[in-house]
């Protein structure tokens, strides 16, 4: 994970944060409220670093005595990110980028009698990960610190509308350097 993402931002090693590398397994089949690997933004002169989050936001302001609703703010609309307050606060200094090897969509069989979904995998041509946007935000709860992401959603390309409205917004090489920070400030 650390080599490909060294090679998606030009050769910056990332640090690991927290756990040790090894603790920092893929997650199959993910779903909110799911534990997984993400790389944190660079700050001033600290290379990004992989850390633990679970998937699905929750705001630092949420209120101590409530549960973590992970299914609430699993994504987040690219197109108001910056419009809404909850999501524009993050993005200057809480971006992440999550790691996965591709995704499912769901689809209606219209050709069925009976409605049901198939689930579609989506994937990367050159079996590497793709790494998604996303932004994220630490909670203190009663129980401890609950780091938290959301992912960044888009319309979906050409290729993929006709199986769903949206899709992850999808960091490439420079995007990514640029997204963690890297491409701001020169390295």
């Amino acid at each position: 994970l650390a080599d490909a993402a060294a090679k998606a931002t030009g050769g910056k090693m990332p640090t690991w944060k927290g756990a040790p590398p090894d603790s920092h397994t893929p997650t199959p089949n993910a779903s909110p409220g799911s534990s997984m690997t993400v790389l944190v933004q660079a700050h001033g002169d600290e290379r990004a670093a992989f850390s633990r989050m679970v998937w699905g936001l929750v705001p630092s302001f949420t209120e101590r005595t409530r549960a973590p609703d992970h299914w609430r703010m699993f994504n987040a609309r690219s197109e108001t990110a910056e419009s809404l307050a909850l999501f524009r606060r993050l993005l200057p200094s809480r971006r992440c980028a999550v790691p996965v090897d591709g995704w499912f969509e769901w689809a209606s069989d219209e050709f069925k009698q009976v409605k049901s979904k198939q689930p579609f995998y989506v994937y990367g041509a050159d079996g590497g990960p793709l790494w998604l946007a996303a932004l994220h935000d630490v909670w203190r709860g009663p129980h401890g610190d609950v780091s938290s992401f959301t992912i960044i959603t888009r319309d979906s390309s050409a290729e993929l509308a006709w199986l769903h409205a949206r899709q992850p917004l999808v960091l490439n090489g420079h995007a990514l350097a640029e997204w963690i920070g890297y491409g701001a400030r020169g390295g």
